[in-house]
């Protein structure tokens, strides 16, 4: 599949086919042989997974016991220093209300440009960012790589927009982001998604999977 695909690029479209086609096929495999995924993969290696809420209604998810907050982001990076003011008041309240012994994170899902996220980055200083998400566009890797090197207070994680191993292994390679957040649903499957944790554990780099791990579907 990987290599029909190839033909046309490995677009966003033509992923997200292949990783309907092997989610069903690792269900088919479980179903036959009587076994979960999991242990397909090679058995539990935990009993428990730490989570966090993506949500701005932080009151609730305080309710419902999280510790690990992801906010959405309001701006782009066309709104100048109005939206750096917008954003950066936001997550100055957020850090406030969820405090100091709580992870904060925001997702900007590819708004930004290189300059923007720069100025960005440099008003965020204060209020400890566990990850700044996906800023850029994912076909950018000279921007990812430059944003990264200017970038050392706040890690970068993006993926979910990134489709197939090898867009993963340029970043990886080129030390451009700190998180790789691959979707189940979207970049290849559950067979691409192991050979991207692989090569992003060989360097290092913490896997923490996009949303996609959540639903019925990527669970």
């Amino acid at each position: 599949m990987w290599r029909s695909i190839q033909r046309i690029g490995v677009s966003g479209i033509a992923s997200v086919a292949q990783s309907a086609v092997d989610l069903a096929l690792w269900d088919i495999k479980g179903k036959l042989l009587d076994q979960p995924v999991y242990r397909l993969l090679g058995g539990p290696s935990r009993d428990k997974i730490p989570l966090y809420s993506t949500t701005d209604d932080l009151d609730w998810a305080k309710e419902l016991g999280f510790n690990a907050f992801k906010i959405s982001n309001p701006v782009h990076y066309e709104m100048g220093i109005e939206g750096l003011n917008r954003l950066e008041e936001k997550i100055a309240k957020a850090r406030e209300y969820v405090g100091t012994n709580a992870e904060l994170m925001v997702n900007p899902v590819m708004s930004f440009n290189v300059g923007f996220a720069l100025r960005l980055a440099e008003r965020l200083r204060p209020y400890e960012l566990a990850w700044l998400e996906e800023p850029l566009v994912p076909s950018d890797l000279e921007g990812h790589i430059e944003l990264k090197k200017a970038v050392t207070w706040i890690p970068i994680a993006t993926g979910e927009d990134h489709h197939g191993r090898h867009m993963f292994k340029q970043l990886v390679e080129n030390r451009a982001v700190d998180i790789v957040q691959p979707d189940i649903r979207w970049c290849g499957g559950l067979s691409e998604m192991v050979k991207i944790y692989t090569i992003a554990e060989a360097f290092g780099i913490a896997s923490i999977p996009h949303v996609g791990g959540s639903s019925p579907f990527g669970q």
